[in-house]
């Protein structure tokens, strides 16, 4: 069978980063926000989990409680083109490959509707072939990265020696709500917005993470507890409190799922960083090692949820810090809208060398 690998991944945020202190400051000070929605905020915001988020807007912050849906839409593209182009860029600098050298883009996005697709922005922006192979995935929700990757993955199983780029990047805040809703306020509270792209490639002599495996589960039934609806002509975000209990639970179907098929330790866990509640029920369901998902609460504390491409931001770190040894094991989970979860297994590979004979 082909080896399809994780080479890299690249990462970007918009220029204007915010603690969580500074929101609460901006939300306290705003004659347009009601005492219940204030109080609501000091106790959200004030949560440690989270420290800081990144905001793609070029006005003051401010601007965001008035902001129509057409302003937003603009914003989104503006914003999601600026940081996934970044975030491409920077992935081909760090794999030494040139924009020709790209036989196909997958781009995952759920905050912000274009037609044509961001596709046609960022392989404009970066310069991509004409013959690209182009796809957008749109409304899968936080765990769409992995969907993304297994859509590179059945591309490159079609086609020898070639470079696909996943790109998972959201403007999460062109989706805010104003209310005094609980709902919309959690999400005003932990949404932030970035950008991350992999490379995956069949390409001979390249160190990675070698795909072993993808598991996935689709609960319909539980789909009104976790979704975007539109009111007013806006998206509306709804997250029940039941949530973390769902992820927790769809989590531990795939990983048994996935067991059932190989005989592994995973060594590494990338889970998407949902929200504190999320991780700690997790952990409490599937009893793993007390470090297991460090790196995920690590992202989660300096950039908040950023949707999508929060995994990829987990992953990077592991692979950037967690010194891979031959072999080890790299298992990569999100789950989102619908309920949905997804996993994948991973295995970290030396580079690999044809022999001439």
């Amino acid at each position: 069978m082909t080896s399809i690998r994780i080479i890299d991944v690249a990462t970007a945020n918009p220029p204007l980063k915010l603690s969580q202190e500074d929101i609460l400051q901006r939300i306290l000070k705003a004659d347009c926000r009601s005492r219940k929605e204030k109080k609501l905020y000091q106790h959200f915001l004030s949560e440690p989990s989270i420290e800081s988020r990144y905001i793609g807007i070029d006005k003051e912050p401010e601007s965001l409680f008035s902001e129509t849906q057409d302003e937003a839409i603009l914003r989104f593209q503006d914003h999601a083109t600026r940081i996934g182009t970044e975030a491409v860029k920077k992935l081909l600098d760090q794999t030494g490959l040139r924009p020709d050298d790209i036989d196909g883009i997958v781009i995952a996005t759920c905050t912000g509707y274009l037609c044509p697709g961001l596709t046609s922005y960022i392989s404009q922006a970066v310069g991509l072939r004409e013959d690209i192979h182009a796809v957008d995935l749109v409304g899968i929700g936080c765990g769409a990265a992995l969907p993304a990757m297994k859509s590179a993955w059945q591309y490159l199983n079609a086609h020898e020696n070639s470079n696909v780029i996943v790109l998972a990047v959201e403007i999460c805040t062109a989706t805010s709500y104003w209310t005094d809703n609980v709902d919309l306020i959690i999400s005003n509270s932990i949404f932030g917005d970035g950008a991350a792209a992999c490379l995956m490639s069949n390409q001979q002599g390249r160190a990675g993470l070698e795909i072993k495996t993808f598991k996935s589960v689709l609960w319909p039934q539980y789909r009104d507890e976790l979704r975007y609806i539109t009111k007013n002509g806006r998206l509306h975000n709804v997250l029940k409190k039941e949530v973390p209990h769902l992820a927790a639970k769809a989590f531990q179907q795939v990983l048994t799922s996935l067991k059932q098929d190989h005989d592994f330790n995973i060594a590494h866990f990338a889970v998407h960083p949902g929200g504190r509640k999320i991780l700690d029920e997790i952990d409490s369901a599937c009893q793993l090692d007390r470090h297991a998902l460090d790196r995920s609460r690590e992202v989660l504390r300096k950039y908040g949820n950023m949707s999508s491409p929060s995994v990829l931001y987990v992953l990077r770190d592991i692979i950037n810090k967690d010194n891979l040894r031959p072999d080890d094991i790299v298992g990569i989970f999100a789950f989102g809208a619908g309920l949905t979860a997804f996993g994948a297994i991973t295995q970290w590979k030396e580079p690999s060398h044809v022999q001439c004979v």
